[in-house]
């Protein structure tokens, strides 16, 4: 199924969110991609900059910054 935005939480049941959007990324490197998270870690919000992931998104987030990370 083609897909032009990914959604993503940090904490998955089965695995890890960034992991996943990298995969994403690699599958349709043009896909915006954001990773969701309710921790605030600088870290990781490089690790997913320097991956491809184009948002970076501490719950609870409203409506304008979720435009603001998808480039709306």
């Amino acid at each position: 199924t083609p897909f032009d935005l990914v959604l993503c939480s940090q904490r998955l049941p089965d695995g890890d969110g960034l992991d996943t959007l990298k995969r994403m990324i690699q599958q349709k490197p043009g896909a915006v991609s954001i990773l969701m998270t309710a921790v605030h870690d600088e870290g990781l919000k490089l690790e997913a900059s320097r991956a491809g992931v184009r948002g970076y998104l501490e719950k609870p987030f409203n409506l304008q910054q979720l435009e603001e990370a998808m480039g709306i």
